[in-house]
């Protein structure tokens, strides 16, 4: 019987501190916050809300305040909205909870706004001047480069060595690139037909700052694009040639661009082209194969249909061909036998 009595003076003594006035440190209140974006840019408008597994939020008084000043109050009010301040100035969002007329919460939540640019190129081909990224093919790498910007409220940035970097392709971590100070990575190209979804992850080492960072990343098959070369400016880059292209001239040298293959240089000895017109097939110029001089030989118009096949010796994946309708007009200069065009590589 008296330990009955013990148990029970236990119990009621417990109900009691629940109920009396607190303050519960971070670790201990049943308050949580959720930011939404959870990580918030300069100037961002953030959405704050409270919840709570151990109180009744919804049916009791709160208080927020941002900066300790008051700013909103009601019965239930889970949910403000402000704004993320400039990279290096923290802001303070508190709230005070009152589930009844004895009982007091307090807790706060420091809204540090983050960086963190993803850039992303491939290691294939495009021409000089090229204005776009270079996409990736099968076969190829993803050059990839995180930049995070972590700024203290002294000002201070946190240096990249004081960053851990966790890469993602399709939310599997990539361990063998990922870890502290790990702001730069080679990483597979997507498969033949696939797309893939690059992140990175960025959190620094005393765990202040977080951030994250994801990007599409599309398969790209290699393909042909067909330029005239003019014999004063060379390779007129700022307007290719269509499928089908009228040439006011009675020849013509142009040159195949293979963008987004594996090689630096459209010469390169692992791309190999098998140029045709006509039908016939040309022996390519070793010293510059994707080159190509079409002349009219006789009559005043004709038509040319050329076609090239370009394959990798290392790669099964970058194996392209394409089609172009070449119109000349003017009077042949060259010459040729039983062909209108007389087709041979640039020396």
């Amino acid at each position: 019987m008296r330990a009955l009595l013990t148990v029970i003076v236990l119990v009621c003594s417990m109900t009691t501190i629940v109920h009396a006035q607190f303050a519960l440190p971070a670790l201990q209140t049943p308050l949580q916050f959720v930011l939404d974006p959870v990580y918030p840019k300069p100037g961002d408008e953030v959405k704050v809300t409270l919840r709570s597994y151990g109180l009744d939020v919804a049916a009791s008084d709160v208080g927020w305040y941002v900066a300790g000043e008051l700013v909103a109050a009601g019965a239930g009010l889970t949910t403000i909205t402000t704004n993320a301040e400039d990279l290096g100035v923290e802001k303070v969002v508190s709230v005070i909870v009152r589930p009844d007329a004895t009982t007091e919460v307090f807790d706060e939540v420091v809204i540090r706004p983050v960086a963190l640019d993803l850039l992303w190129e491939a290691d294939t081909y495009t021409p000089a001047l090229y204005r776009g990224r270079a996409l990736p093919s099968p076969d190829a790498h993803i050059r990839a480069e995180a930049r995070a910007y972590f700024v203290r409220a002294d000002g201070s940035r946190v240096t990249d060595r004081d960053i851990v970097y966790t890469w993602r392709i399709n939310n599997k971590v990539i361990a063998s690139v990922s870890g502290r100070g790990k702001g730069q990575a080679i990483l597979p190209a997507p498969r033949l037909f696939a797309n893939d979804t690059l992140s990175v992850d960025a959190v620094s080492v005393d765990g202040v700052f977080r951030a994250e960072s994801k990007t599409f990343v599309p398969g790209t098959e290699p393909h042909l694009v067909l330029y005239q070369e003019d014999p004063l400016n060379g390779l007129m880059l700022s307007q290719s040639l269509g499928t089908a292209a009228a040439i006011p001239d009675s020849e013509v040298t142009v040159a195949v661009l293979p963008y987004f293959s594996l090689a630096k240089h459209p010469g390169e000895p692992q791309l190999e082209y098998q140029w045709k017109v006509n039908g016939k097939i040309l022996a390519a110029d070793p010293t510059d194969p994707f080159r190509l001089l079409v002349r009219l030989t006789e009559g005043s118009q004709a038509r040319a249909s050329v076609e090239l096949f370009v394959d990798h010796t290392q790669s099964l994946f970058q194996a392209v061909s394409e089609k172009w309708t070449l119109t000349l007009n003017g009077v042949g200069r060259g010459t040729g036998s039983g062909n209108p065009f007389f087709a041979q590589p640039v020396e």
